[in-house]
């Protein structure tokens, strides 16, 4: 933070709204703010449309995004407050503005984490409805990167409620997304017209929740903790649902995949 502390313009053309955010927090740049709760645009013309709200807004969203790293990294039990406060460079009273305590962060980290449309199969600007998964899978190598296997064992034993959420919302997003994804595949002509939606999306949900969940002990916590195995889930999804144009065009994008992997 030394060189931005002196140099406040290079600071503003350069660095992103989390870094602003905990510039302000640490007192470094409070010159940057105007009375009347703007960016300056004379010196910031890149932030003159940006509110105190639309901070504290991107802020909290930062702050819901690194604590939930920290969850998937080291697992819910062992992560502090304090410990999320040090790792953003925040003090612990910034994140009492944003949470009441540990429980209301940890459930809106899983709201953000489920919520997110980055992980829905249905986002516009992942391509038609067989490009949603393959976005999807580049969240899940996201996730994977930061998977800690004590996490959902954490959450049923400390926060028995926040569990029972948890996995009530994984049941209904997993379903609703699967019904909207083969409905958009159908009338795209990726997918068959004759499937049972709502049967296959059921499926769907079960060979999410039950069959690749370790404590049914169908596969391992090492098997579901690699991309390999959702790799195979899906291409025995997409064998099942696709037309012959769909299966050609998965294939096509599934090379793709393996030659940038190869590369």
């Amino acid at each position: 933070m030394e060189n931005i502390r002196h140099s406040p313009i290079f600071f503003a053309e350069t660095i992103s709204v989390p870094i602003v955010l905990q510039c302000i927090e640490n007192k470094h740049c409070i010159g940057l703010l105007s009375y009347d709760k703007l960016w300056k645009p004379c010196k910031f013309p890149r932030l003159k449309n940006i509110t105190i709200k639309d901070l504290m807004e991107d802020r909290k969203e930062y702050i819901l995004k690194k604590a939930g790293e920290l969850y998937f990294k080291f697992g819910i039990k062992s992560v502090t407050m304090d410990d999320v406060a040090s790792e953003l460079g925040f003090s612990k009273k910034t994140l009492y503005q944003h949470f009441k305590d540990k429980a209301d962060l940890i459930s809106q980290v899983i709201d953000y984490y489920i919520k997110n449309p980055q992980f829905s199969l249905n986002n516009v600007e992942h391509g038609n409805s067989i490009d949603g998964y393959f976005a999807f899978r580049s969240h899940i190598i996201y996730v994977l990167k930061y998977f800690h296997n004590t996490i959902e064992f954490d959450l049923k034993k400390l926060y028995p409620k926040l569990y029972r959420k948890v996995h009530k919302m994984k049941r209904e997003r997993i379903f609703s997304n699967t019904v909207e994804n083969l409905n958009d595949g159908i009338s795209q002509g990726w997918y068959r017209s004759d499937l049972d939606v709502e049967v296959i999306a059921k499926l769907q949900v079960g060979r999410m929740l039950l069959t690749l969940n370790p404590e049914n002990g169908i596969f391992t916590e090492r098997e579901v903790s690699g991309i390999e195995l959702f790799d195979k889930v899906i291409d025995y999804h997409m064998h099942a649902v696709c037309t012959e144009k769909g299966i050609n065009y998965y294939k096509q994008q599934l090379n793709k995949i393996k030659n940038d992997v190869q590369n």
